[in-house]
């Protein structure tokens, strides 16, 4: 039975696969098994999580049909064999020593959750060992704080690895986004000591098939969903941190408004009509708030001001960053 089990979801990712894996494989810690979730690759992603499997026994490979990225996770976590857990996206790079820095301050901490920093590259770029070290242990509640403002910390949870005995009746929310959001709250509800290294060695690659920049569906919806059942959690488990709950709550209804801005039929698309009065009538609250960029609060007295407008400096900030 291997130390950790590594769980990735596997979709349509052919031209970074084999990087992404070769990077897990290549980790100074090599007591794990590598669990590949083929989700209904069209491409060769399967062939290529096969490929790998005839190569190292660490590997194992199951395919379904198409099921999306919470479904391939909670696959993951009924053959999980480990002690600890990992995720891994299956475009993105990890540092060689990212898992014996995780787990060496999980172990040293007696913490149940260990994470690291995480940041953006470009898809070529060399990915180097680090070895400063400057973990710190939070309580439940401070690093709730830290991931609700977003500035050192993120929700997802790629960078980290959890103690299995966390994941004991908690699965990923099945056809929803945000669903690295619905868990990480839920699983800081049953522990209180989670160490946080900000040493960047997990390494994400942003492309024109992510979330992000794919166009408005109707899944997006449910990324307000899940940030208002996490703001009645947080509520009643964390008071103190019900502003910054709030501010992500309204953080999605922005995120999904700029989705539905840049669609040609936006006009057409209902769901508009209550995000929006959402907003304006929590504009007051953004404004005071210190949590919200200057540009945000621009955008919703623009808003206020017309729809229109509002719209026409979203598409404009989207070619901007077109061009960056």
């Amino acid at each position: 039975m291997p130390d950790l089990s590594i769980i990735v979801p596997v979709y349509n990712v052919e031209p970074y696969l084999k990087d992404s894996l070769t990077s897990i494989l290549k980790q100074t810690f090599d007591d794990f098994e590598l669990l590949l979730i083929d989700d209904g690759s069209t491409d060769a992603s399967g062939q290529i999580c096969d490929q790998f499997a005839l190569k190292d026994k660490r590997v194992h490979v199951v395919h379904q049909s198409n099921a999306g990225m919470s479904a391939a996770r909670n696959r993951g976590l009924k053959m999980a064999t480990g002690k600890y857990l990992g995720f891994v996206d299956s475009d993105d790079i990890l540092a060689p020593n990212m898992y014996q820095l995780l787990i060496s301050n999980l172990e040293t901490f007696d913490a149940a959750i260990s994470i690291c920093g995480m940041k953006e590259i470009r898809r070529g770029q060399t990915v180097e060992a680090y070895s400063k070290q400057v973990a710190q242990l939070y309580d439940s509640e401070a690093i709730l704080a830290l991931i609700l403002k977003g500035k050192r910390l993120s929700v997802n949870i790629q960078n980290r690895v959890y103690k299995a005995s966390l994941f004991k009746d908690v699965t990923f929310p099945a056809g929803k986004i945000a669903e690295d959001a619905a868990v990480t709250t839920a699983l800081l509800c049953r522990n209180n000591r989670v160490v946080f290294d900000e040493t960047p060695c997990y390494f994400y690659l942003r492309h024109g098939a992510s979330a992000t920049t794919r166009p408005f569906a109707q899944v997006d919806l449910t990324s307000i969903e899940v940030w208002r059942a996490n703001e009645q959690l947080i509520q009643a488990t964390w008071p103190r941190l019900s502003g910054l709950a709030h501010m992500r709550v309204i953080s999605s209804n922005f995120y999904v408004l700029d989705k539905i801005m840049l669609s040609e039929n936006w006009r057409k698309i209902p769901d508009q009509k209550p995000i929006i009065q959402f907003l304006k009538s929590n504009a007051a609250f953004i404004l005071k708030s210190s949590e919200f960029t200057r540009n945000r609060k621009v955008a919703v007295v623009l808003l206020l001001i017309s729809p229109y407008i509002y719209r026409t400096t979203v598409r404009l900030q989207r070619r901007v960053k077109m061009f960056e």
